[in-house]
């Protein structure tokens, strides 16, 4: 019979992993000496192109000095129409993207909403764009202010739309996450703002109010029904004819706040030379992080006695299932009826008869943690995800660990009341149901440290782990191991930085340690180690 050492408890190895580093290069995962914590290193899966719908939003100064020559007015910024035509060249840009739709204001002591809304039809841009060239024939001023409130009603229009589109769907389907659109505001002007007034004269729109005003722009397009909004700036000049102009700098110096406080790029042209709004990026990208991350030994539990050998994984020590309930230490499922030997002991079943009511095609395991889809259905979890309640634990693990797979709160509970809530005690291979004393944790609790570590430029999130104290046993040989071997595995949740309750991604890594053995083993990986094994979203 396998049993603990006595007088030392377990024998604890740690482990030194290396992996998932930004180059992305073959490197040896090392098991390192004992008095050495577990320390590594763990990257999320790269950043990619998230497919919704995009939004592309003008907002062009049509003022007096974009044409100019005209009044004593000084020869202007766009005498040959390179506002409508860099507008009309974005929206050929994306003429074959059926995502991308399309709205105009311009804006000069007013500002005019030119398409009513979003919209690819040519019968509505077409027009709007020689608006552009032509003009409103209002007076012609640079109202900054009017230019973001009219921007804004368009955005908060569409957003409600959206909503009321998404209200009549099943709220269920995942598939409505992707009808949130992500908006883009290209913003193009020429000079300071300024509006007239009939009492006080000439006004300097100021540079607070219009900061306000771009922030709650970026906050219409941004929330439950929309992915975000992006403020994009533009500044055109006529340098050749005017290149020391006093208001060159400070219009510039405002349109780089804009882009600042709304997240976009600025960008100055020249008169005569060509507008491609195209350098402006478009892409909605998705980046992740770690939601979650915890180690765990499959082959060592704790119990009233302290921590136990497990050789097969089932849930009992290898003790109770020899003296306490006849059942095959090396063998999780002694009966055969689809079922684990630990999952039957704690739900009702005996685990030496076929009582576990398990048909064969619920013997699969369709989201990937632990519990085949039989156990989830006796115990009321979703068999298409790994966390059913999202607290961030895995079924598998609250089901092995005595916590409820269903409750999204028991995680901060202490059922046990040793003062340890459940989720650190699962996370450090404590009990969450069994009392441990302060000297227990302190000789066998897991001790985690974790910090971003991300290269400059690399398009995951990184991080840098230590986990030390992972304590080893000495198992006995089963169909799938032999004898000695533990599995070590390591498992991070990753969602989206942007929206981290509404995406999981589970990887795991099983590392096999040998109980005893000097602890100079390596085992040749790649930098993508970690296996994605079940994945998920929600509406």
């Amino acid at each position: 019979m396998s049993r603990i050492c006595k007088g030392g408890g377990l024998r604890v190895a740690s482990l030194l992993i290396v992996g998932l580093a930004a180059a992305c290069s073959d490197l040896p995962l090392t098991l390192a000496d004992p008095a050495t914590p577990a320390t590594g290193d763990y990257c999320t899966n790269d950043a990619d192109i998230y497919n919704v719908p995009i939004r592309i939003l003008f907002v062009v100064d049509c003022s007096e000095s974009m044409a100019g020559g005209a009044n004593g007015v000084p020869p202007g910024n766009d005498t040959t129409g390179q506002r409508a035509a860099a507008v009309a060249g974005l929206i050929s840009h994306f003429s074959s993207n059926t995502n991308v739709t399309f709205g105009l204001v311009t804006f000069d002591s007013a500002a005019f909403n030119l398409t009513g809304g979003f919209t690819a039809d040519p019968a509505i841009l077409n027009p709007a764009i020689a608006q552009i060239s032509v003009g409103t024939g209002a007076q012609g001023f640079t109202n900054y202010l009017g230019a973001l409130a009219v921007a804004q009603s368009m955005v908060t229009a569409d957003v409600a739309a959206v909503a009321a589109a998404m209200a009549k769907l099943d709220p269920n389907d995942p598939s409505i996450r992707y009808m949130r659109p992500a908006y883009f505001v290209v913003f193009l002007s020429d000079g300071v703002p300024r509006i007239a007034d009939p009492i006080q004269g000439l006004i300097i729109e100021e540079t607070g109010s219009i900061l306000y005003e771009v922030t709650n722009l970026v906050a219409a397009g941004t929330g439950t029904y929309a992915a975000g909004l992006k403020l994009d700036t533009a500044f055109l000049w006529n340098f050749a004819q005017n290149p020391n102009d006093p208001q060159i700098s400070p219009a510039e110096a405002l349109l780089q706040q804009m882009a600042s406080t709304g997240g976009g790029s600025y960008f100055s042209f020249a008169t005569g030379q060509p507008i491609d709004f195209s350098i402006f990026d478009f892409t909605v990208i998705r980046s992740y992080g770690i939601h979650q991350f915890y180690v765990y030994n499959r082959n060592v539990i704790m119990t009233p006695k302290g921590p136990e050998v497990d050789s097969d994984g089932d849930g009992l020590s290898d003790d109770d299932e020899i003296n306490k309930y006849g059942t095959d230490p090396t063998n999780p499922d002694t009966d055969g009826d689809g079922c684990e030997d630990g999952f039957e002991v704690t739900h009702g079943f005996d685990p030496r008869a076929p009582d576990c009511p398990c048909s064969t095609t619920q013997r699969n395991d369709t989201d990937n943690d632990g519990l085949i889809d039989c156990e989830e259905v006796l115990v009321a979890s979703d068999i298409n995800k790994f966390d059913s309640d999202g607290d961030g634990l895995t079924d598998w693990l609250e089901v092995r660990y005595g916590t409820n797979p269903i409750d999204a709160t028991d995680w901060d509970q202490d059922p046990d009341a040793d003062g340890v809530m459940s989720m650190t005690e699962i996370f450090t291979g404590m009990s969450p149901i069994r009392a441990e004393t302060q000297a227990i944790r302190d000789m066998y609790a897991y001790r985690y440290t974790k910090t971003i570590n991300t290269p400059p430029g690399a398009p995951q999130t990184c991080y840098t782990f230590d986990v030390s104290n992972v304590g080893l046993g000495p198992t006995l040989a089963t169909a799938s191991r032999a004898a000695l071997i533990n599995e070590v595995v390591i498992e991070a949740i990753e969602s989206p930085k942007d929206d981290p309750e509404k995406e999981f991604m589970l990887r795991r890594l099983v590392v096999p340690v040998t109980y005893g053995k000097p602890l100079s083993q390596s085992i040749s990986t790649s930098s993508t180690i970690f296996d994605t094994v079940s994945r998920y979203q929600l509406p």
